[in-house]
């Protein structure tokens, strides 16, 4: 064998569940990627795709593991016509803070042509499809990124203390909002509580509570689907977790569910009540986490995907996400391709120009 050829071969849940390695997403830890596949694995829909088959793809050098390569092949209907196989990341199709290529040993330059070789002569699909991935994937070399995304973030390591770090971010806007929401609350003599909280039976219904509000701006209730409650609860109860609520006399009107890998805290979910809309809760419970974070010495908080407005107030940093696409030759991939380079190019430029409106 010569020192760069590698050997690919595909394996089981139970082999992959017994594999060590060190992950920087919280999405891309076996035990998120395991559950994630028991609780979706018989879901159908159109997002999270028909008939998975799910291709653990373990890569060797000199019979030692270097990489895994997690991927699921989804079916998804086009136009009333089309049936497309993707092969993607598994877990991309929800709910995702992450995914790469998972490498446990050093892997060389031509590594993933290789792979991906061995992944055109070995699944059938049609195309495949990742996305999720952060730029220093090595993934890149060998196939072009397009933007797809990213969470604003917050490098506390820059700071001493919250007051360092709101003194010298927090804008003369965002600290009028804060100072008005203050004064309303004192004008109808509302006591104002930031509790942190572990997640518990008790608290989640009042998660639950908050968010379904959510309802009445046309937005979505996560927690109403069952599969997706089921997972959220697992990941709360998996990871080091907590919430962290604003409370108006004692009753809560707003929340951010949090998880902590690596020294690094992930927002995984939040909302307010829409009842109590003219008091800014959504900037005061990021302020209100904030804090919590330089109470645990995070160095990275991260507010989770989205390019929602209100997170880049309090941001300095972005932690992208970029996507790529190929293909294999065939009547229905060459019919298709120009369409979904089309929607890519089109979620480039339209992330781009977002985060160029932002200043990043």
């Amino acid at each position: 064998m010569k020192d760069n050829e590698y050997t690919f071969k595909r394996i089981s849940l139970q082999q992959f569940a017994e594999i060590k390695y060190h992950s920087d997403f919280p999405s891309s830890i076996v035990d998120w990627l395991l559950e994630w596949y028991v609780i979706f694995n018989k879901k159908q829909d159109n997002v999270l795709g028909y008939n998975k088959d799910l291709y653990l793809i373990a890569s060797y050098q000199e019979g030692k593991i270097v990489a895994i390569l997690p991927l699921v092949c989804v079916t998804r209907r086009y136009f009333g016509l089309f049936s497309v196989r993707f092969l993607e990341f598994l877990g991309q199709q929800w709910s995702s803070f992450g995914n790469d290529l998972i490498i446990i040993e050093k892997i060389g330059k031509d590594f993933f042509l290789q792979l991906k070789s061995w992944i055109k002569q070995n699944i059938s699909y049609n195309f495949l499809f990742l996305k999720f991935m952060p730029r220093e994937s090595i993934i890149e070399r060998n196939c072009r990124f397009y933007s797809h995304g990213g969470a604003p973030a917050i490098n506390l390591s820059n700071y001493e203390d919250y007051n360092q770090y709101a003194k010298q971010n927090h804008s003369r806007n965002l600290k009028q909002n804060l100072r008005k929401a203050l004064n309303k609350t004192k004008k109808n003599n509302i006591q104002i509580q930031e509790c942190v909280e572990e997640i518990n039976d008790s608290n989640f219904k009042e998660i639950k509570r908050i968010s379904k509000s959510k309802l009445i701006d046309n937005k979505g209730f996560v927690y109403g689907d069952k599969e997706k409650e089921n997972f959220y609860r697992f990941v709360y109860q998996k990871f080091d977790s907590n919430v962290v609520f604003v409370k108006f006399n004692g009753v809560a009107v707003s929340y951010r569910t949090n998880i902590f890998l690596n020294g690094n805290k992930y927002c995984v979910d939040a909302a307010f009540d829409r009842d109590y809309r003219k008091y800014n809760l959504g900037i005061w419970n990021v302020d209100a986490s904030i804090k919590d974070s330089f109470s645990r010495g995070i160095k990275i908080h991260s507010m989770g995907p989205g390019l929602d407005s209100y997170k880049f107030k309090f941001a300095n940093a972005f932690n992208n996400y970029f996507m790529c696409v190929d293909w294999k030759f065939s009547f229905k991939s060459l019919l298709l391709i120009p369409y979904f380079i089309y929607l890519l190019r089109r979620k480039n430029s339209s992330v781009n120009q977002e985060l160029q409106n932002f200043g990043f």
